[in-house]
């Protein structure tokens, strides 16, 4: 019976410039990292909500009209998604005013509509219309 052993060693030196250059490029990709991830979490602070205006109602045919507050602190407007029956159907709406045009959805009249709109800050954008769908509860 015959035994094999090998043992494999092997030493890197550096020399100090070697060292230096090494930890110097760890650092900046470190650094470069940490950047990245800075900038994605301030994109993704775009996309945070704090709050949601929930209405429903009974399509009548009309279509909803909401007011949009601009938001000083995110220096954009407030509402950034807006769903119907639990279905995205519009993201960042730069406008102080825009539609939701119920009518371009496969919804018929008579249908009860679910609408949530998702923003941020501290004024809760309005639905000017909410008559237009039969509402009789108040924005949540």
């Amino acid at each position: 019976m015959c035994k094999n052993n090998v043992t494999l060693s092997i030493v890197i030196r550096y020399t100090p410039n070697q060292l230096y250059s090494y930890t110097m490029n760890l650092f900046k990709s470190a650094l470069l990292l940490g950047f990245i991830l800075l900038c994605s979490f301030l994109n993704a602070q775009d996309t945070l909500v704090h709050d949601t205006l929930h209405v429903k109602g009974v399509y009548q045919g009309k279509n909803l009209f909401v007011k949009n507050n601009f938001n000083e602190n995110e220096n954009g407007f407030c509402v950034k998604m807006v769903y119907l029956n639990d279905k995205m159907i519009m993201t960042k709406t730069n406008q102080s005013a825009f539609e939701i045009k119920l009518s371009s959805y496969s919804i018929n009249e008579g249908d009860e509509v679910d609408i949530k709109i998702a923003y941020v800050g501290v004024i809760q954008p309005s639905i000017l219309n909410l008559e237009d769908i039969g509402s009789s509860n108040k924005p949540k």
